[in-house]
């Protein structure tokens, strides 16, 4: 349309054109006539009229050949408007002839064979663009500042469950969900005044249809008007919800492998790998900045004994008691782990930059916990005991490897335990000597075992006419560089790594096996051999097999066999106790109880044991001449057996003076280096050929 004005246009002006100067010819002409020729001539008219019409005839001429040449453009003109009116697609235009309108027609031609082709490219990318939105989730908005009228494409209307309409913001305030609503309409309102660039942000849309919750990702930006004032605000939401579940899902995935790795799974506190991850960064700022930091190993007393009688659910909720008290007792700096069982530690940080002030600190956080710990436990309605032992060290470098400083501090919580427990102490350089002195001990203890470097060694038991009635079977170790070692340096020991089931085991076979030799030695073959018994052989499941089968192989005499036990048998199953000791005791053999007076006896249980014999302790014994209570004491113990109809032997027996004490208070039985030092098989036989010379 606008091109066929234009050419109109031009046709007017051209005529226009035409005419004026025609018309200026004629005047010009006239007025050389009247001025040159000043003869006036009648003709004057004539000449005026027909060049008039002669103007008129070209300037007709003129209309006819523009309008003739220009139709084809006026046709093309035409086409197009009609076109772009009724939106229909684009056709070639006819070209009449080509000349150079024709060959302009032809360039229109190929104009519009390209606007063509990209039309259906572009309407190709709409479709393709309007299906991945609706794919994606992805719809855009625009809100207007000035009418605050929000209005959303179709696809965001769809995903929002409302109208295609234009829509007061209000409304889409409202369907923001009320755990963002309030950000959300903050960081519009802060966009709408300028105070934010375009943003991005995720937050959480509740569908009006179904209120299915859906996550949501927005960006705009703000565009300003002619006048540079904010006009509008323009962007797109698309929906992440099944993005946000797969990241959701993997976060909780990530989430439980993490606390797989490094927590403790019952108490959920850090575990062992968390702890040394958690201590090495501690130890190089100790190392900057010149403070200590200490670890407390922590070990629960009785727990064992809990575990073992209330039940296995019993222990883990005191576990998980025990680790929520010390966690209540530590600083959000500090660290607590569980290394496993009842074994916890402590990492405690910042303490001070003198060592003396760091050992109090450390010391204040530790009794804190001590205390904490030591209080009942209150579980299904019972409550539960169970005292810590606490070992601390210091450190203030990186220098000592992390398993080094670990030991450290569970040596100085098993000195602790061995100071009588629920009680804390600090690692000293001795504990480690020692330590690394009982693991070489223990090496070459289980060689000693292997090697058969074990010997037994007999010490006489004397009765008051000087007669020797028995002895006591005491194992020596004849280690091939330290010499003879006696029993107290490694039965310790043994009773604490187990070995002493092996080592009891030899120890009376070999004693069953001296007994049947001396089943041929007139002066011998009437001694009782007195073995020594553990609580833990005693406990073992193949016990009394093994007993019958050693006496059985070894053809000794059960009359003349005497197991002596501790008043520790007393605190453990009494009734088990009672049993073994019966079945033994129909095979003859005897028992009598050592070290009597030392531990915990419950008479009521005593009367019902199967004993021979009560043995009063050495320490009794020694100061009975100058302490007026251990006598009395042993007068106690010799009244007791002889109510329950039992001997009493007195172990330790030095000096005469101590041995008619004895004599006069009813103890007829002796033991001791007043009579003979503890001796092997071969002297003790020479020993009994002496004694029964007498």
């Amino acid at each position: 349309m606008q091109l066929i004005q234009r050419w109109k246009s031009l046709q007017v002006r051209l005529t226009v054109f035409t005419a004026i100067i025609l018309m200026l010819d004629d005047w010009v002409f006239a007025l050389y006539i009247d001025h040159i020729l000043p003869i006036a001539s009648s003709t004057h008219s004539q000449i005026m009229l027909v060049t008039g019409l002669l103007t008129i005839m070209s300037t007709g001429m003129l209309w006819w050949l523009i309008s003739a040449n220009l139709a084809p453009l006026r046709d093309a003109a035409k086409k197009l408007a009609h076109t772009n009116k009724t939106l229909l697609p684009l056709v070639p235009l006819p070209i009449v002839k080509m000349d150079e309108v024709g060959q302009l027609i032809q360039g229109i031609n190929d104009l519009i064979q390209t606007v063509g082709d990209r039309e259906v490219i572009l309407l190709e990318q709409d479709r393709l663009l309007v299906e991945s939105q609706r794919i994606a989730g992805l719809g855009s908005y625009e809100l207007d500042i000035e009418s605050n009228i929000w209005i959303g494409s179709e696809t965001l209307n769809n995903l929002c469950g409302i109208d295609n309409v234009a829509h007061p913001f209000k409304l889409w305030e409202n369907i923001i969900h009320p755990d963002d609503r309030d950000i959300m309409i903050t960081y519009f309102a802060e966009a709408v005044i300028g105070k934010r660039e375009p943003f991005d942000k995720i937050f959480c849309i509740i569908r009006q249809s179904d209120k299915e919750v859906r996550w949501v990702h927005g960006l705009g930006r703000l565009e300003l008007n002619a006048d540079q004032k904010l006009s509008r605000m323009i962007g797109t939401i698309q929906d992440i919800t099944d993005r946000h579940n797969v990241e959701v899902t993997l976060g909780r995935t990530e989430e439980k492998i993490i606390k797989l790795a490094f927590y403790d799974y019952l108490t959920q506190i850090p575990n062992r790998r968390l702890f040394i991850d958690k201590l090495e960064p501690v130890r190089a700022a100790c190392l900057r900045n010149g403070h200590y930091g200490a670890i407390a190993f922590l070990d629960l007393d009785n727990f064992k004994t809990i575990n073992d009688t209330a039940g296995h659910n019993i222990g883990d909720v005191l576990l998980q008691q025990v680790a929520r008290r010390i966690v209540d007792c530590t600083r959000p700096s500090d660290t607590v782990a569980r290394l496993g069982g009842d074994e916890f530690v402590i990492l405690i940080t910042d303490l001070d930059g003198v060592k003396s002030h760091a050992a109090q600190q450390a010391e204040i956080v530790c009794e804190k916990i001590r205390i904490a710990l030591a209080g009942p436990y209150m579980i299904d309605g019972i409550d539960y005991i169970s005292t810590p032992s606490i070992g601390i060290t210091l450190f203030n470098d990186n220098i000592i490897p992390v398993t080094d400083l670990l030991k450290r501090a569970d040596l100085a919580m098993y000195q602790a335990k061995s100071s009588g427990k629920n009680t804390i102490r600090f690692f000293d350089p001795d504990m480690q000597l020692a330590v690394e002195t009982r693991n070489e001990l223990l090496t070459d203890f289980k060689h000693g075992i292997e090697q058969k470097q074990f010997v037994l060694y007999y010490q006489p038991q004397i009765n008051s006419q000087g007669k020797m009635t028995g002895c006591e079977a005491l194992v020596r170790w004849q280690h091939p560089t330290r010499g003879t070692i006696p029993p107290l340096s490694f039965i310790p020991l043994a009773e604490e790594t187990g070995l002493i089931i092996p080592l009891g085991q030899w120890i009376f076979q070999s004693a069953c096996e001296q007994q049947a030799a001396w089943r041929y030695i007139s002066e011998l073959k009437d001694l009782t051999i007195a073995v020594n018994m553990s609580i833990k052989q005693f406990n073992h499941p193949e016990f009394i097999d093994c007993v019958q089968n050693i006496l059985t192989s070894t053809g000794a005499d059960p009359t003349k066999i005497e197991l002596e036990i501790t008043e520790s048998f007393l605190v453990s199953d009494v009734d088990d106790l009672v049993d073994k000791m019966s079945i033994l005791r129909n095979l003859g053999i005897e028992f009598s109880v050592d070290d009597f007076g030392t531990g915990y006896s419950s008479l009521a249980y005593l009367r019902h044991l199967p004993l021979s014999k009560l043995k009063i302790d050495a320490s009794f014994v020694r100061d009975i001449l100058t302490q007026p209570e251990d006598l009395t004491i042993l007068k106690i113990i010799v009244s007791l057996g002889t109510s329950l109809g039992l001997s009493v032997v007195a172990e330790g027996v030095e000096t005469e003076q101590q041995c008619a004490v004895l004599a006069n208070n009813g103890c007829n039985i002796y033991q001791g280096y007043l009579f003979s030092r503890p001796l092997p098989a071969n002297e003790l036989a020479h020993y009994a050929k002496n004694n029964l010379t007498k």
